[in-house]
């Protein structure tokens, strides 16, 4: 339950570790994440980031693992607790009003 609302999550990962945990892959520039990221992972459990590095035409350079945590820590960076609470919550009533019109 979430501020009184009862959700269910659906969503895919981009692929699974050497353990068979989901892990979530990027190759866009971290700055651009925002929150999208963290919430991605924890919606479908990811326990790892893994991040590649482009050259010119596109060819991968470098690629980097962050655990969970450090994602969380990086998106905290950009919205404090009770922002990202009020996101939620505006989501879950969206939710909800589409729900009570029918639209889905």
């Amino acid at each position: 339950d979430i501020d009184g609302y009862r959700v269910l999550f659906s969503a895919e990962s981009d692929a699974v570790d050497e353990s068979g945990f989901p892990v979530e892959i990027k190759t866009s520039n971290p700055r651009y994440w925002g929150t999208k990221v963290m919430f991605q992972m924890l919606s479908n459990g990811s326990v790892s980031l893994y991040t590649g590095t482009k050259k010119p035409r596109h060819m991968l350079s470098d690629v980097n693992v962050l655990p969970f945590q450090r994602v969380t820590e990086m998106a905290l960076g950009f919205d404090e607790v009770g922002t990202l609470e009020k996101n939620i919550v505006s989501g879950m009533e969206i939710l909800l009003a589409a729900v009570e019109s029918g639209q889905i």
